[in-house]
């Protein structure tokens, strides 16, 4: 008997794999494919080294426990989300790859290049592991889809380093994000800003960081002015509805305040819902902004769904901002 969509996910969300009600681009479709491909050429390649090289078969074995450990739920839940996406094709395009690996010659294979594989396989156990397949596990692994601010806390995450993208720009920046963002969108001067969204480019999760340089230094005495909730408010669409405004925060020293709204943009065909949330900085004569937008097609409440998920990653992210222009960097 063929299970439901609905009846096959519920299953798998009981016993521990987390799945995506979610339609796939072909390009995301071929990224999860890729992924699981690079799992089933490792995983027929140390059991090739193992037969091959008895001497050999404990340390493939730890390799291959190295790897489970971190990354195996992953492989599962990708493999759920390919079967939900695409059932008996999937079925049939997961067979013809083990089939594939299966009958490859591996005659070339000597011990020292099996020994270089397993050391190799180890590492990736650690997370070196190429792009774009690491950003694919870490953006399924269920552990970071459930608290995406775990994958900070375990050392998977980029720094953007405005001077590295433009080395004369007045004001250096540097931000982190987590590894399976993509940094994308980036506008250098007068106004820099750059953009990074979650699932390496396909997500509903964006950071922008944009850098607003003025003519002279803000003071001391406008910044109650600047950083009210009034003048916060027109950097939101006017029919936004404000859930929250939080004034007197700083960020790396730095006076500060923050706004969360709803927002809802309505078009020819499709309409979107969102939650942003946006921290408004000065330093000198530069205003920063960084705004985080959670949305959604579906509705509001799936928006703020995605926004509570995100929430304590944003708070992280917010947190380890440092302004490095005034610390001389």
């Amino acid at each position: 008997m063929k299970l439901s969509y609905l009846s096959l996910a519920l299953i798998l969300n009981i016993i521990g794999i987390y799945v995506q009600a979610q339609a796939y681009s072909a390009a995301e479709l071929d990224r999860l494919v890729l992924a699981y491909t690079f799992y089933l050429k490792q995983k027929i390649s140390l059991e090739v080294v193992a037969s091959k090289y008895p001497s050999l078969k404990e340390s493939a074995q730890n390799a291959s426990n190295t790897w489970n450990r971190e990354f195996m739920t992953t492989v599962k839940n990708i493999d759920a989300n390919l079967m939900l996406a695409q059932n008996t094709k999937w079925e049939k395009t997961r067979a013809e790859i083990v089939q594939r690996f299966a009958i490859q010659d591996y005659t070339d294979v000597t011990e020292n290049k099996a020994k270089q594989y397993i050391q190799t396989v180890n590492e990736r156990g650690y997370g070196q592991i190429q792009s774009p397949i690491l950003e694919t596990f870490l953006n399924y692994k269920p552990q970071y889809q459930k608290h995406p601010e775990d994958e900070l806390a375990d050392g998977y995450f980029n720094y953007f380093i405005v001077r590295n993208i433009n080395k004369t720009y007045p004001l250096n920046i540097k931000v982190v994000y987590p590894k399976s963002w993509k940094a994308v969108s980036i506008t250098k001067k007068p106004k820099f800003k750059q953009q990074f969204v979650s699932y390496y480019g396909f997500g509903s999760i964006k950071m922008t960081l944009t850098i607003e340089p003025a003519r002279t230094d803000y003071q001391n005495d406008m910044f109650q002015q600047l950083l009210s909730k009034k003048n916060l408010q027109k950097y939101s669409a006017a029919n936004d509805i404000v859930l929250n405004y939080r004034s007197e925060l700083t960020i790396d020293n730095c006076p500060a305040a923050s706004l969360i709204v709803y927002h809802i943009e309505v078009g020819k065909e499709t309409t979107i819902f969102g939650i942003n949330e946006t921290y408004s900085v000065y330093y000198k004569n530069f205003h920063i902004v960084i705004s985080f937008s959670s949305t959604s097609t579906l509705s509001q409440d799936d928006a703020m769904a995605k926004y509570d998920i995100h929430k304590a990653l944003m708070k992280k992210i917010v947190n380890n901002i440092v302004i490095l222009s005034q610390w001389g960097q």
